[in-house]
């Protein structure tokens, strides 16, 4: 939050832009990617006595679930800013149509469609990694 503020502080597109929570929160999801993507990589799943209480994932499959989600973050950073910020605010932060709508300027069934987009073009980056990986492996 402090570097938010920071940014937001030092720039001239803040203090005039015309809407600047939407300003704000574009800026806050380039933070956290880069974040994310200057952050050193460090993979694994811990649980508390190295035993597997029933109903709880096993490390394995904390493994493999957190290896899919860094490949959707990964597969995000290659999708335009709008699309990047447009799958964050609706399937991860849960904003809805309607709210995404009023604040983009326009309608819900727009905004759905570019949601759509954005999860094809995710769906096929996605697809586009798991190929190379696939041949990488084979030689």
């Amino acid at each position: 939050m402090q570097e938010l503020f920071l940014k937001l502080n030092a720039s001239d597109g803040f203090h005039s832009a015309t809407n600047p929570l939407a300003y704000a929160r574009r800026t806050a999801l380039h933070l956290a990617f880069d974040w994310r993507r200057n952050r050193n990589k460090s993979y694994g799943a811990e649980l508390g006595n190295n035993e597997i209480a029933d109903g709880l994932p096993t490390p394995l499959e904390c493994l493999v679930e957190s290896e899919r989600v860094q490949a959707v973050l990964d597969a995000m950073t290659g999708l335009s800013p709008r699309n990047c910020e447009l799958l964050t605010l609706h399937y991860i932060q849960q904003e809805s149509y309607e709210t995404l709508a009023t604040e983009s300027g326009k309608t819900p069934h727009q905004i759905r469609g570019l949601c759509h987009k954005a999860l094809v073009q995710l769906r096929e980056l996605l697809a586009e990694t798991s190929h190379e990986t696939d041949r990488g492996e084979r030689r």
